[in-house]
């Protein structure tokens, strides 16, 4: 019997930065998989790839918050979560629970 994925993290993200996230079809067979962020300063790419079974792709997840210029907001933080959801192909298996996987992005633009 599968145990749920639990949730992973926090991913700590530079304003105007990227980190990656591998990740595994754990699969035997090839799925969709679907990525999305619950908080738009973050974005993930590619949003949607398909993976052969038990292989792997790299999502990269950036963060743009803070980027206003105003020095109010020069040293901000945001967080949220990536979903990474897979849909069967052609064979019919049950949707399993997201992959979820803390974000948390910061931009500070000198010392205080």
């Amino acid at each position: 019997v599968c145990t749920p994925p639990m949730p992973r993290g926090p991913l700590n993200v530079q304003s105007g930065n990227s980190t990656s996230i591998v990740f595994k079809n754990v699969f035997n067979t090839s799925r969709t998989l679907n990525c999305f962020v619950d908080n738009n300063d973050f974005t993930v790419s590619p949003a949607s790839k398909e993976v052969a079974a038990k292989s792997q792709v790299t999502f990269n997840v950036s963060y743009s918050g803070g980027s206003t210029g105003d020095e109010a907001s020069s040293s901000s933080s945001s967080s949220g979560k990536l979903f990474i959801s897979s849909s069967s192909n052609k064979d019919g298996e049950d949707e399993v629970a997201p992959w979820v996987y803390y974000v948390n992005g910061s931009s500070s633009s000198g010392k205080k």
